[in-house]
C-alpha cells in the first residue's frame, strides 16, 4: 500500500519536530486499487503503540482504534479515502491511503 505523510510531530535525541500539511483529500497523489472486500494491512519500520483508522467524509474523518495492523475494505466498488493517526512514544503522524475497490464480491 502507498500512503502520504501528512502532518506529525517526533523528538529524538532531545530534538523535537513539528509540521503541518494539507488535508487528506490534497495529500495523496497515489491511488491505490485493491479488489472489494479485501483485508489490507498497514505496515510501518517501526509498529506504532496505537493506531487509528478512519474514511474521510465530508471534510472531517473519524478514527476508530483497531487491533493489529489491518482494516476490511467495503464490499462494494468506489473510491475511499482513509485516514490514518499513528502515535509512538516519540511522536505521533497522520497518513493518507487513498484506495479504489475493484471487483466487488458476490
Amino acid at each position: 500500500m502507498s500512503y502520504t505523510l501528512g502532518t506529525f510531530t517526533w523528538t529524538e535525541n532531545k530534538r523535537a519536530v513539528a509540521s503541518e500539511s494539507l488535508t487528506p483529500p490534497d495529500l495523496v497523489d497515489v491511488t491505490n486499487e485493491v479488489e472489494a472486500g479485501t483485508t489490507v494491512s498497514i505496515d510501518f519500520d517501526k509498529e506504532p503503540d496505537v493506531m487509528k483508522v478512519g474514511v474521510w467524509e465530508d471534510d472531517d474523518e473519524v478514527l476508530k482504534q483497531i487491533a493489529g495492523n489491518t482494516i476490511i475494505l467495503p464490499d462494494e466498488k468506489g473510491d475511499f479515502l482513509y485516514v490514518i493517526r499513528a502515535e509512538w512514544p516519540e511522536g505521533d503522524a497522520l497518513y493518507a491511503l487513498s484506495i479504489k475497490t475493484v471487483g466487488a464480491r458476490p
